[in-house]
C-alpha cells in the first residue's frame, strides 16, 4: 500500500509560483488518480456546497462509477 498525499487544487499563482499553477496542479491530481489501482479521497469541508468541489468534478472524470471515490466531510460543527 501506498499513500500518496496530492496538493490542494491551486487556483492563484502567490507570489513566485508558476502563472499556470492550476493547471499543473491538476494535471498531477490526474496522473495519480486517473490509476486504476487507486483509491480517490476527496476531502471538503461541510460547508461549501458538493456540487462546487473542484476534486469530486476531477474524480467523476478518471472514475465515472464512483467505484474508488470516498467524500471525507471535514469541519462539520460549521454545517
Amino acid at each position: 500500500l501506498t499513500v500518496v498525499d496530492l496538493p490542494g487544487i491551486a487556483r492563484n499563482p502567490i507570489a513566485d509560483q508558476p502563472k499556470d499553477i492550476h493547471k499543473q496542479t491538476t494535471d498531477l491530481i490526474r496522473h495519480f488518480i486517473r490509476q486504476e489501482g487507486s483509491v480517490i479521497l476527496c476531502v471538503f469541508p461541510a460547508n461549501v456546497d458538493i456540487a462546487t468541489v473542484e476534486s469530486f468534478t476531477i474524480a467523476r472524470e478518471c472514475d465515472p462509477t464512483g467505484e474508488r471515490t470516498i467524500g471525507v466531510i471535514t469541519k462539520s460543527d460549521l454545517a
